[in-house]
């Protein structure tokens, strides 16, 4: 939906995106359940939402599509974008690299409108086109893909609750199945760490940072697109 931070990039991109080969496969097949365009995509565009991240960044890399980050905000939790030096050394061993399983793009590079007609697919500017998502995509070598789309595949088990098996129940903890996957053992980790103080000198930087210059309103929900 249109909301939050990114609204004006968002609308951008569902404007451009109109007029490109992907939108118009997508008619074609008549297929418009996000679920399944997940599943056919190669990349997913993932701005942020009411928040710099958003469900949707975890749910492309669980179908196998590769999340284009646009947000300049958001962090991959259990990666090396967290700074690790002042986490446990123990926990940096199973830390994981964004840059192999998603791409970072800066979003105010891409918040120009290519088209003056979505109905025509009219350029702006024919002489020099606007640059979107899709074309810089389109141009990524097929190894790049390739070695993106295995680190997907060892990413998404850092991020699931439960392992992947055929026997999974459809509500594991219905069932009385326990979350035993990657999130599950890397959040118990980072509680413990945070339990024996690891932090804590963090917070208490921050709350003398909130005392001195209070927020006001919602300006606490702000963040970069």
């Amino acid at each position: 939906g249109l909301h939050g931070e990114c609204e004006s990039l968002r609308r951008v991109l569902k404007k451009n995106y109109h007029c490109t080969p992907s939108q118009k496969l997508q008619w074609k097949l008549e297929d418009t359940k996000f679920q399944h365009t997940y599943h056919q995509g190669t990349f997913c565009p993932a701005p942020g939402g009411d928040s710099p991240s958003a469900k949707r960044m975890y749910d492309a890399l669980h179908a196998g599509c590769i999340p284009v980050i646009l947000s300049k905000d958001f962090v991959w939790p259990f990666s090396s974008e967290f700074d690790i030096e002042k986490e446990s050394p123990t926990a940096t061993s199973s830390y994981i690299q964004p840059d192999d399983f998603s791409i970072r793009l800066n979003a105010t590079d891409y918040m120009a409108l290519r088209y003056i007609d979505n109905g025509r697919c009219k350029e702006q500017n024919e002489t020099h086109p606007i640059g979107d998502i899709q074309s810089f995509l389109e141009g990524l070598p097929k190894e790049i893909i390739q070695r993106l789309r295995e680190g997907g595949r060892r990413a998404s088990d850092t991020y699931a609750y439960f392992k992947r098996r055929k026997d999974l129940p459809a509500f594991p903890l219905r069932e009385g199945v326990l979350p035993d996957g990657g999130a599950a053992h890397a959040l118990v980790a980072a509680l413990a760490e945070r339990a024996n103080g690891a932090l804590w000198g963090d917070c208490e930087a921050e709350l003398k940072t909130f005392k001195n210059s209070p927020t006001k309103g919602d300006s606490v929900r702000r963040f970069k697109c």
